[in-house]
């Protein structure tokens, strides 16, 4: 193997037509995840870290669930700020999708992640995202399922205004992030 590029960080590109023809190409996506992982303590690379992510959900590839738990808080681009300082949107769900945003986590992630069967709040918080995520990824559901769902999780039974009002935060932030499409009165997850 003499290709100066193999297993760089910097060189690997899912989008790139030369490394989608290149033979070694999935190999090459492993020893340059795997070097990431090593450096990504010491340097600011949650950027490319999140990439490398988003390809191996992509492809089905076993994913590392720390990378949404990376401790660093992202900075929100423009559009994310522009959702999130909206007054037309509900409020709880506007500071539910900050949050989830200064995690890493958008949109397009979720549905990747979910569509591949994997809940990106799978030892995360919001814990009401994470049940939120499962009962979307089981099919459809209504908001009145999952406030049973949100009502019945935890150590002890919640009060079913609390738990409404938690679905509805939910359900209203997974379709700001354009995650959940609407049918009728039922809700299942975007494609």
């Amino acid at each position: 193997m003499n290709l100066g590029c193999y297993g760089s960080i910097v060189c690997h590109d899912e989008k790139s037509s030369a490394c989608a023809e290149c033979s070694l190409f999935l190999a090459c996506h492993e020893v340059a995840h795997g070097t990431l992982m090593e450096i990504r303590k010491k340097f600011d690379l949650e950027h490319v870290v999140r990439k490398h992510q988003q390809f191996r959900v992509k492809r089905g590839i076993e994913t590392d669930s720390d990378v949404v738990q990376s401790g660093k808080r992202q900075k929100l681009t423009e559009y994310q700020e522009a959702i999130v300082n909206n007054e037309k949107f509900p409020i709880k769900a506007r500071k539910m999708l900050k949050r989830i945003f200064h995690k890493g986590i958008d949109g397009e992630f979720m549905r990747l992640a979910m569509n591949s069967g994997v809940n990106p709040f799978k030892d995360s918080t919001p814990a009401i995202m994470y049940i939120g995520c499962e009962m979307a990824m089981s099919g459809e559901f209504s908001r009145k399922q999952l406030s049973l769902a949100i009502a019945n999780s935890g150590d002890g039974c919640m009060e079913w205004k609390s738990a409404t009002s938690q679905a509805s935060t939910v359900i209203n932030t997974m379709r700001l992030m354009s995650v959940l499409d609407e049918k009728g009165e039922k809700y299942l997850l975007r494609g």
